[in-house]
């Protein structure tokens, strides 16, 4: 899928309230600046901390419709030119919400609802962040092994002698 960019100028979104934290939280700084410690800003680029959202937004089936003045364009799509994995996903996930293989013909709305996943679920991104008494990158790390427990299937144990 090496090549494959479906939405390359389709813009990337957040609720403008989580502007700042975004920044806070990410190691990106498109206007310059000194980069943050990794242990205070454990996501590399703005594109993570969103795709997070978008997961976890899927994860919790939470949507949050974003209106023009409500909303940040921190990127475009372009960014995951050379990231199939998250393409595909992007893909399946628009897929599985809206029941319709076809969506992924619809290049602009399927960055649309991983926007309104990902506003749906940065509430939950920013709250693994900050809950807790250590620094963000163990704050976080800690709350991800508690979501998949919760979200994955349990372990099934080896059979015998295999």
């Amino acid at each position: 899928m090496k090549g494959y960019m479906p939405f390359p100028n389709a813009e990337l979104r957040i609720p403008i309230e989580y502007k700042d934290k975004m920044d806070a939280y990410t190691r990106t700084r498109p206007t310059g600046g000194e980069r943050p410690n990794p242990e205070d800003a454990p996501f590399p680029r703005q594109l993570d901390l969103w795709f997070m959202g978008v997961c976890l937004g899927a994860i919790s089936n939470e949507r949050v419709n974003l209106s023009g003045n409500q909303s940040h364009k921190f990127n475009t799509a372009s960014m995951l030119e050379n990231d199939a994995e998250k393409i595909e996903i992007l893909e399946l996930i628009a897929i599985a919400t809206t029941g319709d293989p076809y969506i992924i013909g619809d290049p602009r709305r399927v960055i649309e609802i991983a926007n309104e996943l990902a506003a749906g679920g940065l509430p939950q991104v920013m709250q693994m962040i900050e809950d807790g008494n250590s620094r963000n990158i163990d704050n976080l790390s800690d709350k991800v092994k508690a979501k998949l427990l919760e979200v994955l299937p349990p372990a099934k144990p080896e059979p015998a002698g295999a």
